[in-house]
């Protein structure tokens, strides 16, 4: 038995990274799915707000060859970031910019 982390790099791997938590949580009637195209857009480098200023890497973890878990490794590459929009959205998480006084 064998565990495995592999960089998340087709569009079958974003599918099996975003619905794993379906499969861990299929049998659990207290379990809220986000949306799927929430989750599709946020990892969408192109045209998801959050990579203008920062990067993300995703991760499956394999034990032999069924998925186990997942990662998200998320860098923000200055506390600026908000600069331009009053908050910017981490993926669930919001920070909002501090108020400069005039």
């Amino acid at each position: 038995m064998s565990i495995v982390c592999k960089v998340v790099e087709t569009k079958k791997d974003l599918k099996a990274f975003i619905d794993f938590p379906h499969d861990l949580y299929k049998d659990d009637k207290n379990y809220v799915p986000e949306i799927y195209i929430g989750q599709r857009s946020m990892f969408d480098k192109k045209n998801y707000p959050y990579y203008k200023h920062g990067d993300a890497c995703l991760f499956l973890v394999y034990r032999d060859k069924t998925i186990v878990g997942r990662i998200a490794a998320c860098l923000l590459y200055t506390s600026d970031a908000a600069d331009e929009r009053s908050s910017v959205d981490l993926g669930g998480r919001r920070i909002l910019k501090k108020k400069t006084k005039i």
